[in-house]
């Protein structure tokens, strides 16, 4: 028996818009993290693959003759979904990073605490970054972006094509590459304040042997690294919230 006769048109349209929003936005920066109620994710997911199907459904290919060939529909929606959810979950942990860096920088590398968007243990810096990321991304509604981003690409990958794994991992590479990139340029004040830091800690430890210069720098470095992030505090999440900006927008069809 063919599957369409079994299987509603309304259905079919919602699975596969449902397969690639799904595994966005359970990668969503805010959404997606794992504090989240699965409950109220699948309401989210549900609710906007609802708004979402009307205007894509002249994109979604005929209902598939098999059962088989539906499953590989699903499966390249959900690839498809997961790249971008990846897209929006690296670009977030730009500030992760830049917090782990910050922490080796400041002394306070050993402060461990468990951090959700990593799904692991991580500095107390690193969780507050990535917090405040997280709130500074939906206050300014970002998160709207990549929203708008994952239903432009079904102009960029139509459903039922084969994927361009090629593309997708080289352009996963370069955000890789980039989040790095911009991690090290956000905390590069920590940096050179930490590499002066201890070239002065090291000219006087060699002009007072008897001086205990671990526990008089130890403290020092503390203070002086949340000196630094106090001042420049507002100005590395508005060069984030740029580079997060630009990362998404360039998936999105101009307009």
């Amino acid at each position: 028996m063919p599957l369409e006769e079994y299987l509603p048109v309304q259905a079919y349209v919602l699975a596969l818009v449902m397969a690639r929003l799904g595994a966005m936005i359970f990668l969503l920066p805010g959404i997606g993290e794992s504090f989240v109620p699965a409950r109220i994710r699948i309401l989210f997911l549900l609710a906007l693959s609802l708004l979402v199907a009307p205007t894509v459904i002249t994109y979604l290919p005929a209902v598939p003759p098999s059962l088989a060939e539906m499953f590989l529909f699903v499966f390249i929606e959900v690839m498809i979904g997961i790249f971008f959810g990846l897209v929006g979950r690296t670009l977030l942990l730009t500030m992760a990073s830049a917090g782990m860096i910050i922490s080796f920088a400041t002394g306070l590398a050993n402060a461990q605490v468990f951090n959700p968007s990593i799904q692991g243990q991580g500095t107390a810096i690193s969780l507050f970054f990535s917090t405040l990321a997280i709130m500074v991304i939906l206050a300014v509604d970002l998160h709207h972006m990549l929203i708008l981003a994952v239903i432009d690409s079904y102009t960029l990958f139509p459903p039922g094509a084969p994927l361009p794994v090629g593309d997708m991992s080289l352009a996963y590479t370069r955000l890789v590459a980039d989040s790095f990139e911009m991690a090290i340029q956000l905390s590069a004040p920590f940096i050179i304040f930490s590499l002066i830091f201890f070239v002065t800690l090291g000219v006087v430890s060699r002009l007072m042997p008897q001086l205990q210069i671990f526990f008089i720098g130890l403290p020092i470095q503390i203070i002086m690294g949340f000196t630094i992030i106090i001042a420049i505090l507002g100005t590395m999440m508005e060069v984030f919230i740029g580079y997060f900006e630009s990362g998404i927008a360039s998936y999105l069809v101009p307009r």
